[in-house]
C-alpha cells in the first residue's frame, strides 16, 4: 500500500521538486542551528555558516540551470533534425504542416516543449 503510494507520488515531477526544496531548507536550517552546537568551531561563526549555505544553494542552482539549458538545447536540436533545411517535391507541404505543428507545440509547452 505505502509502496504504491510512493511510486505514484514520485512519478510526478512536481513532487520531486517540492521534496528537493524541503530537503534543502532542512539542510540549511541544520547547518545554521547545528553549526554552533558541534564541538569543532568551524561552523561557529555566522559568516562561515552563511558561506556554507550559500555554497550549497549555489551548487544546486547551477545544477538545475545546466539541466535546463541541456534540455532546451536538446529540444532545439531535435526540432532541427525533424525539419529538413530545404524540402523538395511533396515534402514542402509536409514541412509546412510540421512547422505548424511544432509552432503549436512550442506555443503550448514553452522552451522544452518536445521533451515535456
Amino acid at each position: 500500500m505505502m509502496r504504491r503510494l510512493f511510486r505514484s507520488l514520485f512519478k510526478h515531477g512536481w513532487f520531486r521538486k517540492v521534496l528537493m526544496v524541503v530537503g534543502l531548507i532542512c539542510l540549511c536550517v541544520a547547518i545554521w542551528i547545528g553549526g554552533p552546537l558541534i564541538p569543532v568551531p568551524i561552523l561557529g561563526t555566522v559568516w562561515l555558516r552563511a558561506t556554507a549555505i550559500g555554497t550549497i544553494l549555489g551548487i544546486v542552482v547551477l545544477v538545475w540551470l545546466i539541466r535546463f539549458l541541456r534540455r532546451r538545447r536538446a529540444a532545439r536540436d531535435l526540432e532541427e533534425a525533424i525539419l529538413p533545411p530545404e524540402p523538395v517535391g511533396d515534402s514542402k507541404v509536409l514541412a509546412e504542416r510540421m512547422t505548424g505543428a511544432l509552432a503549436t507545440l512550442k506555443k503550448a509547452g514553452g522552451r522544452t516543449y518536445l521533451y515535456d
